[in-house]
Parts: C-alpha cells; structure tokens; sequence
C-alpha cells in the first residue's frame, strides 16, 4: 500500500521565497552542519567505457545525465582519452550495474545538467552540437534533435523542467569551463532566460537573470526554479544565486550566500526535474571550483538550501576522487528516489576527469512523495491564459512523483470534483481549468492518483 503524504503549499513556499528575497537570513552567516542527513556516501559501479571504443575510458566531465523510471541515463561528456564523446550509459541502481545505450547524433560536453519530460532525456547547449537539443526516448529506444537555441550554440547553461516547458538560464560561447563571458540580459530570444515547448518544438524569451552568469547549477521546487554559483569569465563567481518565479518570468537574487563562496561547475539535485518522487523543499548542491580562490575544498562541497528557511547548511562532504583539498566539479548530481548520487566530473583545472559514482541516502524531511503546484494564469502569466469575466478564472495545475499513466483526480475546496487526468509515462501532469467560484478567495487544489498518492497545493485567484 502506498504512503500518502501533502507537499507544503505554495503559500507557504510564497511566504519562504519572499523572505529568502527581502534578505531575512544576513549574507555570510556561518552555516550549520545539516543533522538531518549523515549517511555517509557510497562508492557505485563506475562509468564503462564509450561504446564507441578506440581507448576511452569513461571518465566524462560536462555529461548529461536525469533519472527516468528509476535509472540514470548519462549521455555525452569530455573523456580525456578522445575528447568529447556520444555515447549513452545506462545505470540501474537495484543492480549496480551499467549498460549501454545507442549513440547520440553528436558528441558534445558543457552540458552540465540534463532534464527529462515524458520519458525522455534532453540534453540542451554543449559545445559541439551547433545548440541544437539532443533528445532520447526511452520508450523506443531512439535518439532525434530538437529546434536550435536561437542565436546560436550556448554552453555552460542551466536548465530545470516546469509542466511542458524547459527553463535554460545563462551560458556563453562553446568553449572550456568559465572560457567566455556569460551571456548578457537581451530581449525576445535574445534574453538570457530561454523557454523551450516541448509540445511545440519551439523557443522563447523567458526574461533574463539577476545577474548574468554561465556554468551554473539550477533546481526547481513548486513555481521556483533557483540557481546556485556560475561565473562570468574565470574571474568572477557570481554569490549569492538567484531564484526565478516561472509564472511572471522575473528573477531576484538570493540574500543568503553559499558556505565556502562563490564556484562554477556544481551540480544540483534538482528535487522535480524528471517527476521525481520527492516533495523536499531541500536542494542537494555538489561540487564547484572558483578558479580565483581554488575553492570551496571539499569539506564544503556539499551544501543544502532549504527553500522554506532561506538558508544553507553543509552536508556531508562527498568523495572527490581528486587529490588533496581539490574538489570535483563539472559532475552530474541526480535524485534517485530516497538517495542521491554524484556521476562523473573532473578535478580542476579540467581534462582530469573521473568516472566515479557515489550515493547518498537520505532522510529529508517531508518524506519523498508526489507534488504540485496550482496557481491562476492569464494574459501576463506563463502560461499565458485567456481573460475571463469578473468571477471567473483559468487555474494551471502541475504535479510530478505520481504513478505513471495513471487516472487522477482533481478536487477544489472551493468547486468540488473537476476533471480526472492520465499521467504521463514519468508520472507528471500538466493542464488548466475554468474555475468558476475562487473570484479572490484562497482555493485548495488536491490530487491524487490510482495508488492513493497525493498531493495538494493552495493558491489565491
């Protein structure tokens, strides 16, 4: 039987984001060591070779890599032996075991974070792809491309999945870690917040960041997505983050900075990319590497945000493989479920690479479970939904971690039944409804699938 459990709701996280914004924890303070989680880290299966042979090895940096139906699919990556390679490898977690997938349509590195959708992985920006999206379907076993990234190729960008859309912030030219200078605010296209239609195979303007930045790390949670270090050339490391409100396309810097400053090519967990199972509203952020100061060391290589609280505490410090006080950077960091797990990366200054995998479980509090998030839209709002009369609303409601292509039912505290939905293969959903009875008032949005998992999220139209 399954366990049910509530994500917090968005008040709540509207309440912690604000306060994050207006800078109620004072920037510098000494974070604590976090309690909640110590397990230590576990050494996996490491990477295997590309199958494209002729001496590599597997050690990536700069991959691409999610979690769909419970594996690791990592894609892509610089291997020092050949440089940046197009294979695919595939982890299976209940056998420790990896095996190999077809070839991607172009090799490329920069990656840094791939997202996934409907069973697929997409891998966006790089630096040998011409920025064109790399996607691969896990249900039919196949690899195709997507429409370009408008004005050319962007490396070292960030991304999060929100509903049917993906999120990409900064970048700059292909080329090495931190090589360029980040991608500057812009208008339309040019902005250097993108939006890309997954239904649509199409690009926008999505706003621009706080500050320009390239190679860094980003992690959504609810209508948020927040991102975590980059730089802008290799002599500035932009501290604190910044975190973006999806739904009116603006993005406000952080008051709380990162224990151990400022570092580009970290890697966040993101607790809702791929409708992971996870309700957290911790953020899990790995590795990075300050070509200024040589830092962070690795006994702050592990930080954690917690949305609600507006702070950071240090996790446990995760394995290097690198030696000395030099810590990994350019890996991938993914949710697995209960636990976490750091693959690949390299030790600075780059071509170092490894092909380590290391887990660590946690014990985050809310349990991992499904989440939501319901909000209403309209003509200024993405989405973008049409005006309607005085006591009328459009609702748009997301939600991830539940069965997949399982029948859900929506309930309104305020309207009662509404329409039932399929999730998709991942688990995840995405629509709108005519809400015809919120006119102002607070509306509780619930949602819960076949196997009694819920979720539910409270939003004032």
């Amino acid at each position: 039987m399954s366990m049910v459990f509530k994500t917090r709701s968005s008040v709540g996280l509207a309440m912690s984001v604000a306060a994050t914004v207006a800078g109620l924890l004072f920037a510098g303070a000494q974070a604590l060591a976090d309690t909640t989680n110590t397990n230590p880290w576990v050494a996996g299966a490491p990477i295997p070779p590309d199958p494209a042979g002729g001496g590599l090895t597997g050690r990536t940096e700069g991959a691409c890599a999610s979690v769909i139906g419970g594996k690791i699919y990592h894609a892509d990556g610089f291997d020092p032996a050949g440089g940046d390679t197009a294979g695919l490898r595939i982890y299976d977690p209940t056998t420790d075991t990896w095996s190999l997938g077809p070839m991607a349509p172009a090799a490329g590195s920069e990656f840094y974070e791939g997202v996934a959708h409907g069973g697929k992985l997409y891998c966006i920006g790089g630096r040998d792809n011409a920025g064109t999206p790399l996607i691969f379907d896990t249900a039919t076993n196949t690899w195709s491309t997507g429409a370009a990234i408008p004005g050319g190729a962007r490396s070292g960008l960030a991304a999060a999945t929100f509903g049917d859309s993906i999120f990409v912030f900064g970048g700059r030219s292909p080329g090495a870690p931190c090589s360029g200078a980040a991608i500057p605010a812009g208008s339309g296209t040019s902005d250097n917040i993108l939006r890309y239609d997954i239904g649509t195979d199409t690009w926008s303007g999505a706003g621009n960041l706080a500050v320009a930045r390239s190679d860094a790390t980003a992690a959504r949670v609810g209508s948020h997505i927040f991102i975590f270090g980059g730089c802008d050339t290799s002599a500035t490391f932009p501290d604190p983050g910044e975190v973006y409100n999806v739904k009116t396309g603006t993005s406000s810097p952080l008051s709380a900075t990162m224990p151990g400053g400022g570092r580009a090519d970290l890697a966040a967990a993101d607790p809702q990319n791929g409708g992971s199972a996870n309700a957290s509203h911790r953020i899990h952020i790995t590795g990075g590497y300050n070509y200024s100061t040589g830092g962070p060391g690795t006994a702050l290589n592990h930080i954690i945000y917690d949305v609600d609280q507006g702070s950071f505490s240090v996790g446990v410090p995760m394995p290097t493989h690198c030696t000395g006080d030099v810590d990994r950077a350019e890996l991938d960091t993914v949710y697995q479920g209960d636990r976490i797990s750091a693959v690949g990366g390299s030790c600075p200054g780059f071509g170092a690479s490894i092909n380590n995998l290391d887990t660590q479980k946690l014990s985050d509090p809310p349990a991992h479970s499904a989440s939501a998030t319901a909000y209403s839209c309209g003509a200024s709002t993405f989405p973008i939904c049409p005006v309607q009369l005085a006591g009328l609303s459009i609702a748009f409601v997301t939600g991830t971690g539940f069965a997949p292509l399982s029948t859900v039912t929506l309930t309104s505290s305020l309207q009662g039944a509404l329409a039932t939905a399929i999730t998709d293969v991942q688990g995840g959903l995405t629509l709108t409804y005519l809400d015809t009875s919120c006119n102002g008032l607070a509306d509780t949005v619930t949602v819960t699938d076949n196997f009694g998992n819920t979720a539910s999220d409270t939003f004032n139209c």
